[in-house]
This record gives C-alpha cells, structure tokens and sequence, in this order.
C-alpha cells in the first residue's frame, strides 16, 4: 500500500498568540497530556507551530479541541482555540501519492512464490468491480499500472507462433516463476522437466534472456544437450552477451534486443515535452526488436547504435 494515511486533528499555533497570553508551546502541550491526548510530534514553519495529536478519549472534533483550556488567568480560561486553530487533517500531509494531480492511496497486487503472473492479473481484473461498488461515495477505483499486457504478449505471443506453426497444445509447459532472475527460471525450469520428462525436446523462452537463460542451466545439469533445446531471451542484456561468448555455444541460441532509441531516447523525449510543452505522448507505444545472435551480435548492436 502506497499513499496511505491515518486520520488525525492538526493543532495549529500562532506563537505571537502565545506570547501574547504568555504562554508557551510547552504549556499547550502540557494540557493536551493532562486530556489523555496522545502527542506524537510537531513541526516548526514560519510563525505557526503545528502539531499532530491522537486520542481516543473525549475529543473527537476540531471544535471540542479548541474549547480545551489550556490556563486560566484572572479566573478567565485560555482556551486552545485563542492560540491556534484545530482541523481535522492526516497524520502525515507532506507525503502522498497522486494519480493524475488527484490524491490518492495506492494498492499494488504481488502473485505470491507458485502463482502464475497472467492468472493473478486476470483474477484481479475481474474483482475490480466489485470492490469499487463497496467503495464509500465520491471514491472511485482505476488501474494505475499493470504490467500484464507485456507479460501476455511476450509469452502468449511465442505460444501462438508456435501452436499456428504445429505445436499441439498438450506439449506447451507452464513453469511460473517466483522472480524473473536466472535463479528462479532455473528453478521453474527443474519443476517442469521433472513434471514432464516424456519432451526430449525443448523450446523455451520467458520475459526476459533471464528466464531464457535459466531454463539452459536447468537442461544442461540434466543432460539435455545443445541440440535437444533452443532457448530465445527477451531484452539484450549484458547476460545474453556473456553466453555468447562462451567458446563453445549453447541453447542459448539468440534475444530479441529491444531498441535502445524507442526505450530510452524517445521515452525520454516524450516525458519531456509532456512536462514542458504539455503534449500527452500516444496512450500506447509498442517496442520494437531484432533477433540478435552470436552470429550477428557485432552487426545489430552496431545498427543500434550500441
């Protein structure tokens, strides 16, 4: 959770009130505890001192706050309420998060270690309606981010490539990862070769050259040669370059490097103009890539101005 906040009263004093009825933050203070009014802290700005307070006790609104005395002189009583002013507020008003230039809380959604990523993204997406109707009014619930349409498209694509081109849909292995690092494709990969140990033979690819190059790892330590498996990362990263250098190739046999210009130059670009110029870039912009090789790897990188 993101942006969250409790509610809390803000106490706001006037020191030149203060010290005009002689009397002093400390003295305030004081009477709030004497109340039962929890103090956690306050912050100095300019003539104001402000202070957040929490109670569970009598006080539940600005006004009842104000009204509390804090000392009496000549039999009159000072009341808070002479010295400052009380509104109902957070407990914490520098830090939030905005959504659009509205303030917001937001919720993020983490699959846990066995899930599988496209399953928890659909799952929510479904219960997102429900709970906006039990939402109080005037609150509404949007998606802010969701990563699911990469995701679907960089494995559900290759799945579709490869069921139009013959591929039964009984041999294509789902093997959900807790992380997207090599260790945890490495991981996914041993579950699902031992689950199906009938395959002699193996396409593999993921998100990333990571889960790629994770599912290598898991083949060779069962002896699944070079010629029984071809594996294609996503991304051309330093680690798709280290396997290709390997004296002696694997099945690692290629990445789809993605270009450097459209992901970092142009993107650049775009926000740029977006917060000078206040042009909105394209609600979508698709990425494109070249499949890079330990053949071709010199060329491409030097097209793409790596």
């Amino acid at each position: 959770v993101g942006g969250s906040n409790s509610q809390a009263m803000r106490i706001e004093l006037d020191r030149e009130l203060l010290a005009a009825y002689g009397l002093t933050v400390g003295d305030v203070v004081t009477a709030l505890r004497s109340q039962n009014v929890e103090v956690p802290g306050g912050r100095v700005e300019g003539t104001w001192r402000e202070f957040v307070v929490k109670t569970e006790g009598e006080f539940s609104t600005p006004a009842e706050f104000e009204g509390l005395i804090v000392r009496y002189r000549n039999g009159t009583p000072i009341r808070v309420g002479d010295v400052g002013t009380v509104r109902r507020g957070f407990a914490n008003e520098r830090t939030h998060a905005n959504f659009n230039g509205v303030r917001t809380t937001g919720l993020g959604v983490v699959k846990q270690k066995d899930a599988n990523t496209l399953a928890v993204a659909r799952a929510t997406r479904e219960i997102l309606p429900d709970i906006a109707r039990q939402l109080p009014e005037g609150f509404d619930l949007r998606v802010a981010f969701d990563q699911l349409p990469t995701a679907r498209d960089r494995t559900l694509g290759a799945v579709d490539a490869l069921r139009a081109g013959g591929l039964p849909a009984s041999n294509v292995v789902d093997a959900p990862q807790a992380k997207t690092d090599t260790e945890s494709a490495f991981n996914a990969a041993n579950i699902a070769f031992t689950k199906n140990a009938k395959f002699k033979r193996w396409v593999a690819f993921g998100l990333n050259d990571e889960a790629a190059l994770g599912a290598v790892r898991a083949a060779e330590g069962r002896g699944i040669k070079q010629d029984a498996m071809l594996a294609i990362g996503i991304g051309g990263s330093q680690t798709a370059l280290n396997e290709f250098t390997k004296p002696t190739p694997t099945a690692f046999y290629g990445t789809v490097l993605i270009s450097p210009k459209r992901h970092g130059y142009e993107t650049a670009v775009a926000v740029f103009e977006w917060a000078t110029q206040g042009k909105a870039p394209p609600p979508v912009t698709l990425t494109s890539g070249v499949l890079m090789t330990r053949q071709n790897q010199a060329e491409i990188r030097k097209q793409m101005g790596l």
